[in-house]
Order: C-alpha cells, then structure tokens, then sequence
C-alpha cells in the first residue's frame, strides 16, 4: 500500500507577504521526516541585534546560540520541527550559517 506524503506548516501567500513586508528578507526550508512527511519551517535572516542577544543567551555554549537565534529568527511552518531534536538542529544550522558575516576585500586609497 502506498503512503500519501503529506506537507506540513505551508504557509499562504498572504501570510508570506505580511512577513515579508514586517521583516525582509524571509526563507523557507524544507524537510523530510523518517515517514517521507515534507516540514516547512520560515525564518527571518538574522539581524546583530538577534545575534548579540543569542551571544548573551547563550555565552559559550553553541547550541544555546544556534537556539536562541532560532527562537529569535523562526516565523512560523510545521510545529514538527521545533518538536522534533533534529530537524530543528537542521534549520538551526542553516539560520547559524546566515548569520556569518559576509567578507570582503580592503585596499589601502
């Protein structure tokens, strides 16, 4: 018998919208469970204001960081995933990789 996959947390376009309008710039991962079930977690780019109060949430502690910015940045999607230890962790990674600097080059004038 096949398993119908489901989505779970699909946001409308009216509400992406009011996200965008509220916060900018808004992103959208995608991920699959252990049954093939599809999770939508949204979230916001992190901003230096998210990022000093996660370094102060969270001290030394990475995962208490990548936490709080998390809590901080996560818009709304499937309630799976902040239920769930590792697909949390996932999106929690990639809202860590976004708030790195992004470099550039600096030549004397």
């Amino acid at each position: 018998m096949d398993k119908k996959v489901k989505e779970f947390g699909k946001a409308t376009a009216a509400q992406i919208k009011e996200w965008k309008d509220a916060h900018g710039d808004v992103r959208l991962m995608q991920q699959m469970d252990e049954d093939g079930n599809v999770h939508n977690t949204y979230f916001r780019i992190p901003k230096i204001d998210d990022k000093s109060y996660a370094a102060k949430a969270g001290g030394d502690d990475g995962l208490k960081i990548a936490t709080a910015l998390y809590n901080q940045c996560r818009l709304g999607g499937s309630d799976e995933v902040s239920e769930n230890d590792q697909l949390k962790q996932g999106v929690m990674q990639k809202i860590v990789q976004l708030a790195k600097p992004i470099d550039g080059d600096v030549k004397k004038l």
